[in-house]
């Protein structure tokens, strides 16, 4: 019998930082714009150095420019939305990051 339950490969987390900043990062879309997310899914880790792959929300969330500012249950409060995985990663060391939060995998598409 095949399981009915859906298998993910992605945990969408938010991390904060140890400046007790949510991380964030730009990346761009495929019609040459640009966006702003919280959400990144781990690729790999190398000793220090984490490298994270960048979700996109779907539809667009109103991630205010202040990002880092912004409580994170005002950004997760609405879950009428998608992540889109990009194939975009940033690289980060990971003695900058003080906390995540694991999301429901169910958010990625």
């Amino acid at each position: 019998m095949l399981n009915p339950e859906p298998v993910y490969d992605t945990v969408p987390l938010i991390f904060t930082t140890n400046t007790n900043r949510l991380l964030y990062a730009l990346g761009n879309t495929r019609e040459g714009e640009s966006f702003i997310t919280v959400f990144f899914r781990v690729d790999s880790v190398d000793g220090n150095c984490a490298v994270l792959e960048l979700l996109r929300p779907y539809p667009e969330l109103e991630i205010p420019a202040g990002v880092a500012d912004v409580p994170l249950n005002q950004i997760v409060q609405n879950s009428d939305w998608l992540l889109v995985r990009t194939g975009q990663c940033t690289i980060v060391d990971c003695e900058c990051l003080c906390t995540l939060k694991c999301l429901d995998p169910s958010f990625v598409e």
